[in-house]
C-alpha cells in the first residue's frame, strides 16, 4: 500500500509517528510520499516521512519513503535499539536518515538517493544536538547514489557526544559535497567502502575526531582526496587521485598511513605522521612530505 501525504503548509509533520513506544514493527513493501514537490509553503524543514523519538526496540525494514519535505526517516530524542534495513529512501530536502540522539542503531541493506534541498542534504547525518548522544551506530551496505552529500558525522553542537560509528561495505558518493565528512566525535571507523568523488573538489573532510579509522577502501577522486584529516589511521586503503592531500594549504597531524596503494601526488605539510609501505603507482606519482616529526619508511614509488 501507499500512504501519500496530503500537500501543507506546515514547518513540521509526520507520516508515521513512533513516540514513547516499545516493541514497533513497520515492514512491507509499503510507499510513503511527501509532499516536498508541492509543499505549500516554504519555512521549515522537519517534515518526516518515519519519525522515531524515545522509543526503543523498533524495526523499520522492507519501506520506500520519497520526497519528503525533511528527513526520509529520523531517529532521536533517546531511542534505543532501532534497526533500518532493506529500505529505500529517496529524494528527501533535508537528509536521507538523521541520527540525532539512540544509543544502538543498525542501518543495513539500504539504497538512499536523490537527497538535497536545504542543509545538510546528506545520505546518513549523525548528528546530535546540544547536551545530546548517538552511541553504537552501525552502518552496512548501504548505497548512495545522487545524494548532494554522502555520510556526515558532526559532534560539534555543545557537549554532544558521538562515539562508536561504523561505516562498511557501503558505495556512496556525492553530487556537490563531500561523500565523507568527520568533524568531532570518538571511535569512527570507515571499512570497505567504495568512496567516489568524481563530481566534486573531495573525498574526505575529517578534522577533531579521536580514533578515525579509514581501513580497506576504495577511493576514487577526480581531483584531491583529502580536505582536512588529523588523529587518524588510514591503512590498507586503494587512492587513485590527482593529488592525495590539497598540497600545502592545510597542515595534517597525528596520522598513520600504512600499507596503502596510491596512484597521484603525495604532497603536502604533514607533521607528527608515520608513512610506512605504502606503494605509489602511475606517471604522476611522487613523495614530497614535510619530514617535520615523522616516520617515513619503506615505501615504494614506481613512476613508469
Amino acid at each position: 500500500g501507499t500512504i501519500s501525504l496530503q500537500p501543507n503548509d506546515l514547518k513540521r509533520s509526520y507520516v508515521i509517528l513512533v513516540g514513547h513506544c516499545d516493541n514497533v514493527n513497520i515492514f512491507g513493501n509499503g510507499r510513503i510520499i511527501g509532499d516536498k514537490k508541492e509543499h505549500l509553503g516554504t519555512d521549515g524543514e522537519w517534515g518526516m516521512g518515519i519519525y522515531v523519538a524515545r522509543s526503543q526496540h523498533i524495526s523499520i525494514s522492507g519501506v520506500s519513503v520519497y520526497n519528503c519535505w525533511g528527513d526520509c526517516i529520523c531517529v532521536c530524542k533517546d531511542s534505543k535499539d532501532v534497526q533500518i534495513q532493506d529500505c529505500y529512501l529517496s529524494g528527501g530536502r533535508r537528509q536521507g536518515i538523521s541520527i540525532i540522539a539512540v544509543n544502538d542503531i543498525l542501518v543495513k541493506n539500504c539504497t538512499i538517493s536523490n537527497v538535497g534541498g536545504t542543509n545538510p542534504e546528506y545520505a546518513i547525518d549523525v548528528e546530535p544536538n546540544s547536551n545530546e548522544t548517538v552511541k553504537n551506530v552501525a552502518v552496512e551496505n548501504v548505497v548512495v547514489e545522487n545524494c548532494r552529500g554522502g555520510f556526515l558525522v558532526y559532534a560539534k553542537a555543545k557537549n554532544a557526544t558521538v562515539e562508536n560509528v561504523e561505516f562498511r561495505e557501503c558505495k556512496l558518493n556525492a553530487s556537490e559535497k563531500y561523500p565523507f565528512r568527520c568533524e568531532g566525535g570518538n571511535s569512527i571507523k570507515l571499512i570497505n567502502c567504495s568512496i567516489n568523488a568524481e563530481n566534486v573538489s573531495y573525498c574526505v573532510l575529517a578534522e577533531d575526531a579521536k580514533e578515525l579509522l579509514l581501513e580497506g577502501n576504495v577511493f576514487f577522486a577526480k581531483k584531491r582526496v583529502f580536505r582536512k584529516l588529523s588523529n587518524a589511521i588510514v591503512k590498507n586503503n586503494e587512492f587513485v587521485c590527482q593529488d592525495f592531500f590539497s598540497a600545502y594549504q592545510e597542515t595534517y597531524n597525528d596520522i598513520e598511513f600504512v600499507g596503502n596503494t596510491i596512484k597521484g601526488r603525495v604532497e603536502g605539510n604533514v607533521e607528527n605522521s608515520t608513512f610506512e609501505r605504502n606503494s605509489m603507482k602511475g606517471e604522476k606519482s611522487i613523495l614530497n612530505i614535510s619530514s617535520k616529526s615523522n616516520s617515513i619508511r619503506d615505501n615504494i614509488i614506481d613512476s613508469k
